[in-house]
């Protein structure tokens, strides 16, 4: 009986990204061991967060959400 068998069919949630999780972790640790850049820096990550946090604040407060750069920091 072999019990490392396969799925015939993988279930995948909506909205994920199993292949691009593998890519982006594949890069990474390519990065530690070889010390090249990363193919997305952590600025860029850091930034898309900012965005996301914004939408989510406009939505749940049903307001217009600016950022102001010189404190950093979301102002409604």
């Amino acid at each position: 009986m072999d019990r490392d068998a396969k799925p015939s069919a993988q279930s995948e949630a909506y909205g994920t990204f199993p292949a691009a999780t593998d890519a982006h972790a594949a890069n990474f640790l390519d990065c530690i061991r070889t010390r090249k850049a990363p193919n997305a820096p952590a600025e860029a990550g850091h930034w898309t967060n900012v965005a996301l946090c914004m939408a989510m604040e406009s939505l749940k407060t049903g307001r217009r959400v600016r950022f102001d750069p010189e404190k950093r920091a979301m102002e409604s």
